[in-house]
């Protein structure tokens, strides 16, 4: 059985934050793009086709990819892991002030045998460093079967 996990935030469209500050931030806090040397992310001119690609570059080449995403108004997705967790998130971002955290990547729950996803450990990782960064109006969790 398939489920979509996410929390989504809405950002004031007055504070201006660029996609590239809010991952730096996110980076800084704790959260990784890459695993084994890779990052998975949506490519330039993917014309909302969600066709992500796993490849070897560095954060620095990635974030000039998301620049150039940023100034042609595509959506930008990227994979982040959470430490040496293995614990990781989609992370799907709009022009229009929208982020969607996919919470897919080895999913943190309260106890494994019911499968209770751990909402505040991801919420304490993700909201906190956002609202540094700029005014979040609002968050929400959402979990579909």
């Amino acid at each position: 059985m398939s489920k979509t996990i996410s929390i989504k935030v809405s950002i004031a469209s007055n504070d201006k934050v660029s996609a590239l500050f809010i991952l730096k931030t996110l980076i800084n806090t704790g959260w990784n793009p890459m695993v084994n040397r890779l990052i998975n992310y949506l490519p330039e001119d993917d014309n909302d086709l969600y066709n992500w690609t796993n490849e070897k570059i560095s954060i620095d080449h990635m974030f000039e990819i998301i620049k150039k995403k940023e100034q042609k108004k595509e959506s930008i997705g990227i994979d982040l892991y959470w430490k040496d967790s293995g614990v990781g998130v989609s992370l799907l971002i709009t022009n229009s002030y929208e982020l969607s955290f996919n919470l897919d990547i080895n999913r943190r729950y309260i106890d494994e045998n019911t499968h209770i996803l751990d909402f505040n450990w991801y919420a304490m990782k993700i909201i906190p460093a956002l609202c540094e960064l700029c005014h979040v109006t609002k968050y929400s969790f959402e979990y579909y079967y």
